[in-house]
C-alpha cells in the first residue's frame, strides 16, 4: 500500500460572503498574497455573485455568498490563506468550517474491503461518518483505478449552533489542520492494513 497526499482545502460556510471583495488590492492588503504576480489572471473572475481566483501555484479560491473554498495540492497554503481571509473580514458571520484532505492509496481495492463489512456500497464508493473533537468527519472512499487505487476524501466539519463572527472562530485552524491530517492517515492505516 502506498499513500499519496493529493489535495487539501479550507471551507467557510457563511451567512453572507461578498465575492466582489476580490476586486482591487484586497488579496495583497489582507496578506493572502504578496504580489499580483501570484494570480493566474487569464483564469480568474470576480463578480458580485461569484469569484474564482486561480494562482500560478495551482491553488484556487472559489467564493459565493454562502461558501468560501480555498484548495490546493499538498505543500501549498490554502489553510494559511484561509486564516488570513478570516482575520481580514472578522465581521462576517459563519455557520461552519471544513478542513479537508484528499489522499490517493495505491495497491488496495475497495471490493476486498466492502466484502468484509455490511455497509452501503454504491458505484465503487463507500461513505463513512465518524465523530472528531469538534464535529464529524465524512470520509468517502472511491475506487479510481479498479482494483489498484482508491481516493480517500476526508471532510472534517466544524458546525456552530448559531452563526458566529469570523473574528471569533472557535478553533485554531492551523492546529486542527495538523491534527486532522494525522487522524486521516491513521484512519487510512486502520482501514487498509
Amino acid at each position: 500500500m502506498e499513500i499519496k497526499k493529493a489535495e487539501s482545502s479550507f471551507v467557510v460556510l457563511a451567512i453572507q460572503h461578498n465575492p466582489s471583495v476580490f476586486f482591487g488590492n484586497f488579496l495583497i492588503e489582507s496578506g493572502i498574497i504578496e504580489s499580483e504576480k501570484e494570480i493566474d489572471l487569464q483564469n480568474t473572475i470576480a463578480t458580485p455573485a461569484f469569484a474564482e481566483i486561480n494562482f500560478i501555484n495551482q491553488e484556487n479560491i472559489n467564493l459565493t455568498p454562502e461558501k468560501l473554498i480555498i484548495k490546493g495540492a499538498f505543500g501549498t497554503s490554502p489553510f494559511e490563506k484561509g486564516v488570513k481571509y478570516c482575520k481580514a473580514l472578522p465581521y462576517i458571520s459563519y455557520k461552519g468550517i471544513g478542513i479537508n484532505f484528499t489522499y490517493r492509496i495505491s495497491g488496495v481495492s475497495i471490493n476486498k474491503f466492502v466484502k468484509d463489512i455490511d455497509a452501503p456500497y454504491i458505484a465503487n464508493q463507500l461513505k463513512i461518518v465518524f465523530p472528531h473533537d469538534h464535529g464529524i468527519c465524512n470520509l468517502t472512499l472511491k475506487e479510481i483505478k479498479k482494483g489498484e487505487m482508491i481516493e480517500a476524501k476526508f471532510n472534517f466539519d466544524y458546525k456552530v449552533p448559531e452563526p458566529l463572527k469570523l473574528g471569533k472562530i472557535h478553533v485554531d485552524i492551523l492546529e486542527e489542520r495538523e491534527k486532522n491530517s494525522n487522524k486521516a492517515e491513521q484512519v487510512i492505516h486502520e482501514i487498509f492494513e
